[in-house]
């Protein structure tokens, strides 16, 4: 298996990208032409795609550790075994949780919106469940294209779902209003759950088109560690619609769009880090078989290179909050600023740690990991529910980033003991590193402001980016690992033998 960790990691990354600007694209559009409190109804409605994603009981976390081994091990019968069971298991798991959920969700929904929206919540169900069972299965075919290394594959046919979505976005809205971005989500995750299974099936001899194998061995052994998975995935993916929920609760519909937009905002470019390292998941488990020293090796490099690279994009990604927000939403909006700032914060400290993160998952030792994730959903609800009570809605974002916090800590720490050289990014440089980011975030949004009171949002932007360069380049420059960066990009790794 040629593991082509360089082009898979750029194909991630535009897919990312691509999926970042269909979101931005949505909700720009829906928010000029059906105002804050439709998307408000929609970001709620939404929260039955986070709960519905969580219903796979892991198994496509577990295929991208157990579909390298099988390959290292040259058992391709179990790879294909691996991929039918698990699209199986989650056709039945999803199929029944939907079919239980449906209604008493829609009037969970109703009552937090109020009666006068339940109209529009009804219209919405329909798609909305579309969308999350295509996304469930989809979740399946998109993990085997990962786990053998063909991110292009996967990334192409979500690059085509963003087109379609945002297509029919611009043609419906105007007659069905915010209804029709439900049904743009919902023919996206179709087409990328059809293309993306296509794809695996051409690439896997031996799979069939339709799946038709649960082997029940193999269903034992992706539950055993993917139910560990899913329960992260689960206590990762409450964090946002809990504080959706809370800050519904505590504020405003309005409230609640821009914070989603945050966090969406946040997401999407952290995401661009994230997946750019996830081919190194693959990599781990399947050198590990193959090639231990090796492993060790592309470890070392990894783990320092993602910890700059987290500083970089988030500081940047905070420090553009401001021109974000009025570019996105039309005006310059706090709210949106604010929220965004402290979640970049957040999930800093839970981005630096993914090379001690992925390399425990590859071994089979998630209690720290889990731990972490326990940890953060408790903190993230009891601190939200007394800071929202107390400060509305910016206490409960300053709970979220304090479990995030919390998270990064414990899973940096706990998972040191699994590191085959140790922690390399806390180092002098590195924290130094940490510092400026930050010093960069303030100084460029204070740089907008000052700005904006005499120039155009164009120029504004510009300027801010400058000046976050400005802090941050020489950082980077003078760092004491900066040639592991240059080796990172020339990395390419083949099998051997």
């Amino acid at each position: 298996m040629n593991l082509r960790l360089r082009s898979n990691a750029i194909m991630a990354v535009a897919e990312q990208l691509v999926v970042g600007i269909t979101f931005f694209v949505l909700y720009g559009v829906l928010i000029r032409s059906v105002g804050a409190e439709q998307v408000g109804i929609l970001s709620l409605v939404l929260v039955l795609t986070s709960v519905g994603q969580l219903a796979n009981i892991g198994f496509g976390s577990a295929l991208l550790r157990a579909i390298p081994m099988h390959e290292g091990r040259g058992e391709r019968h179990l790879s294909i075994a691996s991929i039918e069971t698990s699209a199986l298991c989650s056709a039945l798991f999803y199929g029944g949780l939907l079919l239980i959920a449906y209604y008493p969700f829609q009037y969970l929904i109703t009552i937090q919106a109020g009666p006068q929206y339940a109209p529009t919540i009804a219209a919405m169900m329909v798609p909305a469940t579309i969308n999350v069972f295509a996304m469930g299965l989809g979740a399946v075919s998109t993990a085997g294209l990962s786990s053998i290394m063909r991110n292009d594959l996967r990334a192409v046919a979500n690059i085509v779902g963003g087109i379609l979505c945002l297509a029919i976005v611009f043609l419906a809205t105007p007659r069905y209003g915010v209804v029709a971005g439900f049904w743009a989500l919902a023919a996206q995750s179709i087409f990328v759950l059809l293309a993306t299974w296509l794809f695996l099936y051409r690439q896997l001899p031996g799979l069939h088109l339709i799946p038709r194998r649960l082997n029940r061995t193999v269903m034992r052994d992706l539950v055993k560690v993917g139910y560990k998975l899913q329960l992260q995935s689960l206590l990762v993916m409450a964090l946002e619609p809990l504080s959706r929920l809370l800050i519904g609760h505590f504020g405003t519909l309005s409230q609640v769009t821009y914070f989603s937009m945050a966090a969406r905002y946040v997401m999407q470019m952290r995401g661009i880090v994230y997946s750019a390292s996830q081919p190194i998941l693959s990599a781990f488990s399947y050198l590990r078989e193959s090639d231990p020293a090796r492993q060790q090796q592309l470890y070392a490099t990894f783990s320092t290179v993602i910890g700059l690279a987290a500083i970089a994009m988030l500081s940047a990604t905070a420090a553009a909050a401001p021109f974000v927000g009025e570019l996105w939403i039309g005006k310059r909006e706090p709210l949106f600023e604010g929220f965004a700032i402290l979640q970049s914060l957040g999930w800093l400290a839970v981005t630096v740690i993914l090379g001690s993160y992925f390399n425990a998952y590859s071994l089979g030792f998630l209690r720290y990991n889990l731990g972490s994730h326990v940890v953060m959903a408790v903190a993230n609800l009891v601190l939200g529910v007394a800071l929202g009570w107390a400060f509305g809605p910016w206490g409960v974002v300053v709970a979220l980033t304090i479990s995030l916090v919390l998270a990064g800590l414990i899973m940096g720490i706990g998972n040191a003991r699994f590191q085959p050289h140790g922690s390399r990014f806390l180092s002098l440089s590195n924290m130094a590193t940490l510092a400026l980011g930050c010093a960069a975030v303030g100084t460029a949004v204070a740089g907008y402001h000052f700005v904006r009171g005499y120039w155009p949002m164009l120029a504004s932007g510009l300027a801010s980016g400058v000046i976050w360069a400005a802090v941050m380049l020489p950082a980077f420059a003078f760092h004491s690992e900066r040639g592991l960066i240059l080796n990172l990009l020339r990395l390419r790794i083949k099998r051997r033998g």
